[in-house]
């Protein structure tokens, strides 16, 4: 009898390891098929991940980013004129912020606005999430809670290429080699303090502001560079892929208003234990 229960008890574990090890192919070749076109790219990085067993846990990254992508992307907007024509808008090209929110009221008051949402999963080339891999796994590799960031955790809070909804951008090299010093003079390196002093630096860098950009999207990193301000969607992702970039994991995290269509968002991040 107890033979017999130890076999069942078994066939049932094998059973689970085996439908959990299916399901997880499903999800990834779901989201290959979901590609459509972009699938050749996607393969590309699996392709290119798949060569050695040292690179075997960017892989697990690779197979990650992809089997997320679909929920993923640019939120766009575009100005159209009545013919349904781009109307072309860059508030950089104007001398200063109150110039550029007169000419963007105009601009929309006179045309139509219209968003839409295009998944990373169809346009996500290989060579940009390949070089995202290898930034993320160098911001965490050589960083002093290294030992203290499972790879779970690295996965969802550091390794991902975008913080919310922003267009591209090579951010991580920029806020890297931007934030990063800051950390050689702290007398204690925990994700606290290194947070707390990239925080500092980052605050007097990037201000709040209702920008000429407000209800056309997201800025992206270098946009945010060159702006300064932003409202506190930009500043959430601006702070959270600093905190990327230096090793830290960091998300956005956000609350709705019932008494209004609105919202706030704000950055957060995970120390040692993962709280």
């Amino acid at each position: 009898m107890k033979n017999k229960l130890t076999k069942a008890i078994i066939t049932l574990l094998l059973i689970q390891l085996i439908t959990s090890c299916t399901q997880k192919v499903n999800i990834l070749e779901n989201a290959l098929i979901s590609a459509n076109e972009n699938r050749d790219e996607l393969e590309k990085v699996l392709n290119h991940f798949n060569q050695s067993p040292s690179d075997s846990l960017k892989y697990k990254a690779a197979c990650f980013l992809i089997e997320n992508m679909e929920l993923h992307g640019n939120m766009l907007y575009k100005i159209l004129d009545s013919g349904n024509k781009k109307v072309e808008f860059n508030p950089m090209n104007y001398p200063n912020r109150e110039k550029a929110k007169q000419a963007k009221d105009s601009v929309i008051f006179m045309n139509n606005l219209k968003e839409g949402f295009f998944s990373d999963l169809h346009s996500l080339q290989a060579d940009f999430i390949i070089k995202n891999i290898e930034e993320a796994f160098y911001s965490w590799e050589n960083s002093p809670w290294y030992e203290s960031i499972n790879f779970s955790l690295f996965s969802s809070a550091i390794l991902p290429y975008r913080a919310f909804y922003e267009p591209f951008s090579g951010w991580r090299t920029q806020l890297r080699d931007k934030y990063m010093s800051v950390l050689d003079s702290l007398p204690s390196q925990t994700i606290i303090d290194a947070a707390t002093a990239i925080n500092n630096k980052l605050a007097k860098d990037i201000k709040y502001d209702n920008h000429c950009m407000a209800g056309l999207g997201l800025q992206n990193i270098t946009d945010m560079l060159q702006s300064k301000t932003g409202m506190c969607d930009d500043l959430s992702v601006f702070g959270v892929c600093a905190m990327r970039a230096c090793g830290i994991p960091a998300a956005v995290d956000y609350t709705l208003w019932g008494r209004m269509n609105a919202g706030h968002n704000w950055s957060v991040i995970f120390d040692e234990n993962s709280k």
